[in-house]
């Protein structure tokens, strides 16, 4: 099984109806058909979002749908079985969150925001540059720390000298 979730600019992290038509072996259209269904509650309107695609060498567009974490979980909730696949994307998505989250500095330190909708993880040489610019902030900061250090040590002699002539003079 190969879980695939991607990084959409608009919406997050989002999976294809047609990914999950393919991982539980089923038909698009039928995939689609629930969908719809959920979708008659107007409050899951965020969590399955109507999209297209284009099959190559054809004109027409196809409908299919976007699922966040919580529209594929609700999705998932709604068809019976399937509780290896169920818990290997819901556990791909909390990763995939995590990875986020913890690599948010990654965009932080580079001077253009990285564009994760076409691959979710920036080029090799994208990563290596925001990473030596890190280390190089944080050098920096180590050697001001270092800076910081020597002169309170310095302070801290000076005092203990002052302390043993005041001592030696009483």
């Amino acid at each position: 099984m190969e879980i695939v979730i991607q990084e959409n600019s608009q919406y997050g992290l989002v999976v294809s109806s047609r990914v999950i038509a393919k991982e539980l072996g089923k038909q698009h259209f039928h995939v689609v058909r629930d969908l719809e269904k959920i979708l008659e509650n107007p409050n899951v309107v965020s969590l399955i979002i109507p999209s297209t695609y284009k099959t190559k060498g054809q004109k027409r567009s196809y409908k299919e749908y976007l699922l966040t974490k919580d529209g594929f979980t609700l999705y998932m909730f709604n068809i019976q079985g399937y509780q290896d696949f169920k818990m290997a994307y819901i556990q791909k998505f909390n990763e995939m969150e995590k990875l986020i989250h913890s690599n948010s500095y990654l965009t932080s330190c580079c001077p253009k925001k990285l564009n994760y909708s076409d691959d979710f993880i920036p080029s090799y040489q994208d990563r290596v540059k925001c990473t030596k610019r890190m280390v190089d902030r944080f050098t920096k900061d180590i050697e001001q720390e270092i800076k910081n250090i020597n002169e309170s040590l310095m302070n801290i002699k000076a005092c203990k000298a002052g302390i043993i002539l005041y001592m030696l003079q009483v």
